[in-house]
């Protein structure tokens, strides 16, 4: 994502940390995307929040009716849980890595 350019580090002092967290760059796209965000559509309010991103918008939820933001919903939960046993499996294999050089 840096290569894109979506994200950036900090600058040091003449050389750069490769553990400084990396932020959002700011973007013509990320401004427009922060915009959608504030503007509270109802659709990318409840993909936020099963996300985890920003409030639990359970209201936003219930004013949702149809199949496809069900499906759309679901398919989302899917890809977080994913994404959740993904690090946690990268986190024990770390780990093991690790104790295993200490040994």
């Amino acid at each position: 994502m840096e290569r894109a350019g979506l994200l950036t580090r900090p600058r040091g002092h003449g050389f750069r940390l490769r553990s400084a967290r990396a932020v959002p760059a700011d973007t013509e796209t990320r401004r427009g995307a922060e915009e959608r965000r504030v503007s509270d559509e109802p659709v990318l309010a409840a993909l936020l929040a099963e996300a985890g991103i920003g409030e639990d918008s359970s209201e936003a939820r219930e004013n949702l009716i149809g199949d496809a933001v069900a499906t759309v919903l679901a398919a989302v939960g899917d890809a977080v849980t994913r994404l959740e046993s993904v690090r946690l499996r990268r986190d024990v294999e770390n780990a093991g890595f690790d104790n295993m050089w200490r040994a």
